[in-house]
Formats: structure tokens, sequence, C-alpha cells
């Protein structure tokens, strides 16, 4: 509670206990006792709220447990404390694409991408944007590139099979 009231963010010390209580969760993650380590992680955010980290790994509690308003809410702060958060640019662009919204989730792959440009799955969804979009042949490419990196990618044939249907003159 003391670094709820700090004016210029939390104290040295909550840093480290957020940290300490981060690094528990992670544990706890990797023996997939999600309860305790939430837990730990709200703990961690409590302490410094500016623990990006804690906040995506909430976030990867929450969609595991279908509660998508929060994981997205978790997203998007981890995304505000560190823009360079690539794989909390993916999660929350992929809420967007499974709910048909290209248009919010382009942006948030595009800056992933600016991050790392060799990004599989970001590549993919950047595709699978262009492919909502009607950009039939940057689609095109996007799912080519993806092809190139990793053709046992199961998605990435779907993808292109949904981009033949809507685009034949593409095949």
């Amino acid at each position: 509670m003391a670094a709820a009231g700090c004016v210029g963010g939390p104290d040295e010390q909550s840093v480290h206990r957020s940290e300490a209580e981060f690094n528990l969760a992670v544990g706890l993650m990797e023996e997939h006792n999600f309860a305790a380590a939430f837990q730990h992680l709200d703990e961690a955010t409590h302490l410094d709220p500016d623990n990006a980290e804690a906040h995506y790994l909430r976030g990867l509690i929450q969609k595991e447990q279908s509660e998508r308003n929060a994981a997205t809410s978790s997203f998007k702060r981890a995304v505000e404390l560190r823009p360079d958060m690539v794989e909390a640019r993916v999660e929350l662009a992929s809420f967007f694409l499974e709910a048909g919204n290209s248009v919010e989730a382009l942006p948030q792959l595009e800056a992933a991408l600016r991050f790392d440009p060799g990004h599989v799955l970001a590549n993919l969804m950047v595709g699978d944007c262009y492919r909502l979009q009607g950009r039939f042949a940057e689609a095109r490419q996007r799912f080519d590139w993806v092809v190139q990196k990793d053709q046992a990618l199961p998605q990435v044939h779907y993808d292109l099979g949904l981009l033949y249907l809507f685009a034949p003159s593409l095949a």
C-alpha cells in the first residue's frame, strides 16, 4: 500500500519486492499453478504498477481463463508501459483479429514488427489483416514470407486457402 501513495512512483524496496513476486509467479506458472501465480502477479502490480512484465503475465493467465476483457486491459497496460514488448502487442492484436477487427489489430502488429521484423506470428497476422481489408496482394506477399520462414505452420496454409477463396485471381 505504501507504493500506491508515493508521488513519484514506487520506492526502490517496492520495486524489488515486485520483482520477487513476479519471479515467484513465473515459477508457479511453470508448475501450472495459475491461481497462485495470479495472486503473486496481483501483488507485483500492486507494489509496482509500472511492472510491464507482470501485467503481461496477468494477461496470459486471464486469457487462459477466458477473461478476454481483463486480458485485453492487461495487455494494453503492458504495451503502455513497454511499447517494445512484442509479445504483448501480438496477444492484443490476436484478440482484435479474433473479433474481426483488423483496423485495431494492424497498428499493434506493425509496431511489434518495428521491434522484431522477423516475428513469424506477427507477420502472419499482418497478412490476415491485409486479407480482411481486401489488400490481397499484400496479404499474399506476407503469407509467402511466412511460408519461407516456417512452412510447417498450419495456420499459414489455412490463411492462404482463405485468400485464394476470396481472391481467386491470386492463385
